[in-house]
């Protein structure tokens, strides 16, 4: 389909893909704002607490085909029927490939069935998928089939009849008096549709809310009712059906004039439009007066109410219990980094899009901006990697036998961070011999692996373990590995376990593993506690080793109690041992991690700047002694930037070899919605520039960025950076930044 202007996708220059790891990473726990865990792709995975599902990687590739639910269905294309076909055709493949063929069901909670009738079916289907192992990916579409009860505030002899539902949908102008009774729609065919939604309105929200409320809690129910070796068959939770304003509805010129109007004597296609997207745009604060042109110079406002709609669906599936790497988007790739990052970057799902390519060269992987935005939310939000919301090839001969095999040996199998395409629609392969075959034979090429990953859980020095030898066969029994230079400051490792709180299987390093479906194990930490026992004049202390935990102790006169001068008497491994005389003395002993011990931070500001750094910049002005909001400490950098401008600390070169990250935190003051880009700098120059995706209001909100997502990885000259107002012609708003600092 379309993008928001009408048009296919652009094709931009190709981005080198690389191999991400991933597993069910929950989003950032709040704490004191989001508090977003550390990942960097290939080699670190992240730390949280998952919600309601168990934790089951998903290294599982799946090619799915589209299907429709409704209480009316019955055709060869009915949920149940594609997936007793692909039970039958696909199902011995699936069991041994990592390439499977799957279902996405579309259900439609806005329309006859209404959302009980759609629990009804969504459980039916969930319980076949489980019968057949079948995987299935879930989408409800809450923006496109609507009843026209839930928007009527134009028609007293229609049901839900209410004229404050004005509020409810778009508007052709800054008034009420310019809201819309229907619209059209362009799916091959011109249809005439309902008004569009008002995305951000607080009633149509409140909805849609209903809709995840009452649906969500089955589909967990289900999830944890399959056996550790079917996890696989839960595909996801899609929010959004190619989301966006002026293209899925659009509006003729004066079309509120063809509501008593028989559709025969509607305009057709190419005829003048005029552009919505006017109450969702005010509701949100974005604009309020002016012309709207979402084709060119307020492109990237639309942009923002997709996002802020996107947000609250994937946070809604999120609260309710879907793992962040099980969510996932779907609206349309751009070729601007900052339009992606608008729509597509969130702290609750994974980015995905619709995809009609004309050639195998315009696959998503090759949609560098696209790829950019889906990198960062692995490396910032935990993700997973990103879906095919929409596919199909386009203008190719449908039966070509060869191109469908380089699809899914090259695009599927071959594009890592791809975790679905789903197929519109599931006649395209039903009876097509020559993809049936090609989709068998890529199958055949790519058998059923494992992923074992370890997972920080809590760490904050150091990276987890690798395996190198993952994924592993089926059945495989595997040595684990101990946590190296992982470290969590103030706590020991214990070991790993299946389940973040520890309530799972445990292991020690050195212990065997049998690898029956893709594994995460999670480090365990615990205060170190030291254990002694005295024989004679010999006291034998024993604490926690591989934390590089220091031994201190004092020697007082009896009676004194504890003092204030500590003697280090070992920084090596345990036991330690030591003759005392107790009766002449009083024995204390304490372990410390000394500063450094597991890595020390580069501080650039914590309620001053380092020695020998200002603050560089243009056309702002800023306060380094700022005393409130702070996130710790005493003081906050305090930033006001004018049109264009830009600043941010500036200092030395500084070599970040022995740093992996970059970590700030940011609070949008009581305005928030700054749209703000990050500069990392080298000598002065820009090495990269990074757009930060939500700056929120009376928020502090943490960024630990890997410094290979800057283009600052071991370089020998870092030097500053400076955060610039990315909003034309517009001041941003005071906002504040504390606690900048390079981290191991």
């Amino acid at each position: 389909m379309p993008n928001l202007l009408g048009q296919q996708p652009t094709p931009v220059a190709a981005d080198v893909s690389r191999r991400c790891l991933r597993d069910e990473r929950s989003a950032p726990t709040d704490v004191g704002g989001y508090a977003l865990v550390r990942n960097i792709a290939a080699a670190i995975l992240g730390i949280g607490l998952l919600t309601a599902i168990p934790a089951v990687q998903a290294a599982d590739q799946y090619f799915l085909l589209n299907t429709s639910a409704s209480s009316s269905y019955s055709s060869q294309s009915s949920p149940s029927n594609v997936m007793a076909y692909v039970q039958q055709k696909f199902g011995a493949g699936n069991a041994a490939s990592s390439l499977k063929v799957g279902v996405a069901v579309i259900y439609y909670p806005g329309g006859a069935s209404g959302i009980q009738g759609t629990l009804t079916l969504l459980t039916n289907d969930l319980a076949i998928a489980k019968r057949l192992n079948i995987p299935i990916l879930l989408q409800v579409d809450v923006e496109n089939a609507l009843s026209t009860s839930l928007l009527n505030w134009y028609d007293p002899a229609l049901p839900g009849y209410d004229t404050n539902k004005t509020a409810d949908v778009e508007w052709y102008g800054w008034s009420l008096t310019n809201a819309v009774k229907l619209c059209w729609r362009n799916w091959g065919t011109q249809l005439r549709v309902g008004p569009q939604p008002n995305l951000l309105s607080p009633n149509f929200q409140a909805w849609e809310k209903s809709v995840y409320t009452n649906l969500i809690p089955n589909v967990l129910q289900w999830y944890n009712s399959l056996s550790v070796t079917q996890k696989w068959l839960f595909v996801g939770w899609k929010c959004g059906w190619e989301t966006s304003l002026n293209s899925q509805y659009f509006y003729y010129s004066n079309g509120n004039s063809y509501y008593s109007q028989p559709p025969a004597n509607d305009p057709t296609w190419g005829s003048p439009k005029q552009t919505l997207g006017y109450n969702a745009a005010q509701t949100a604060g974005l604009k309020t007066n002016g012309v709207l042109d979402f084709g060119a110079s307020d492109y990237d406002l639309g942009m923002k109410i997709i996002g802020k709609h996107l947000t609250y669906l994937a946070s809604l599936a999120y609260s309710n219990g879907v793992p962040r790497g099980k969510i996932f988007l779907h609206s349309i790739a751009e070729g601007v980094d900052q339009y992606n990052t608008d729509k597509l970057l969130n702290p609750y799902a994974n980015p995905g899009a619709t995809c009609y390519p004309s050639s195998n060269i315009y696959a998503l992987k090759y949609n560098a901006s696209f790829m950019k935005t889906v990198h960062t939310s692995d490396g910032i939000y935990n993700g997973t990697g990103y879906g095919y919301g929409e596919f199909n090839q386009w203008n190719v001969n449908k039966t070509n036998y060869s191109v469908w095999f380089d699809w899914f040996t090259n695009n599927l199998h071959g594009d890592p961070d791809c975790i679905y395409q789903a197929l519109y629609n599931s006649d395209t392969m039903r009876g097509n011999t020559n993809l049936e075959e090609a989709m068998l034979d890529a199958m055949a090429l790519f058998p059923q692996t494992y992923d074992l990953t370890y997972n920080g859980n809590g760490s904050t020095v150091g990276i987890p373990p690798a395996d190198t030898n993952s994924p592993y066969s089926p059945g495989a029994t595997v040595t684990l590995l101990g946590n190296g230079k992982l470290g969590r400051t103030g706590y020991a490792f214990t070991g790993w376990n299946t389940a973040t709180n520890g309530s799972g299987t445990g292991y020690s390093a050195g212990n065997t593993f049998t690898v029956l479906t893709h594994t995460t194990l999670y480090a365990q930490w615990a205060p170190p506690i030291i254990t002694g026992s005295v024989t004679g004049p010999k006291l034998v202390l024993n604490w926690p080793a591989g934390q590089d935990f220091q031994l201190q102790g004092q020697t007082n006169n009896p009676g004194m109690g504890l003092g204030t001068n500590w003697s280090t008497l070992t920084n090596a491994t345990p036991p330690y041992t030591n003759t005392i005389n107790p009766a002449n003395s009083s024995v204390f002993h304490r372990l410390i991690q000394p500063a450094g011990a597991l890595g020390t931070n580069f501080v650039i500001y914590k309620d001053a700047l380092m020695s020998g750094w200002t603050m560089n910049g243009f056309s702002s002005t800023y306060d380094t002694a700022n005393p409130s909001p702070v996130h710790s400490g005493t003081a906050s950098i305090a930033l006001t930037l004018q049109a264009g401008g830009g600043r941010g600390p500036y200092g030395p070169s500084t070599s970040t070899t022995n740093y992996t990250f970059l970590s700030f935190w940011i609070h949008g003051g009581s305005a928030g919605g700054q749209l703000l880009t990050l500069q990392a700098l080298r000598a002065g120059n820009i090495a990269e520039t990074w757009y930060i995706p939500y700056v929120l209001a009376n928020t502090w909100v943490n960024y630990t960025l890997p410094l290979g997502l800057l283009k600052l990885a071991s370089v020998p000259d870092f030097n500053g950076i400076r955060f610039v107002n990315n909003i034309s012609g517009q001041d941003a708003p005071v906002f504040y930044v504390d606690d900048i600092q390079l981290q191991p």
